[in-house]
């Protein structure tokens, strides 16, 4: 099973970063995208801090398999 990594944004709903030829860019496991998520969310505080800014708490990216990605997903709450 393949996963990716999603961000949910406000303007376009669910996007991933994807390869050369447009398709999702994925990993092997649940573990090695954790790994690669908690990675580049540790050297974003780096330099948040270093900037001078407040770090971010948490991330804003999650974990999903591919196969329940669905690209500009957007949940509505009332």
């Amino acid at each position: 099973m393949a996963f990716v990594r999603v961000i949910d944004t406000i303007c376009d709903g669910w996007q991933c970063e994807k390869d050369d030829h447009g398709n999702p860019f994925t990993y092997e496991t649940k573990e090695e995208a954790q790994r690669e998520l908690n990675a580049d969310f540790q050297e974003l505080r780096r330099n948040q801090i270093k900037s001078g800014m407040e770090p971010d708490e948490e991330p804003d990216e999650f974990i999903l398999p591919l196969s329940e990605y669905i690209e500009g997903r957007k949940a509505v709450y009332y």
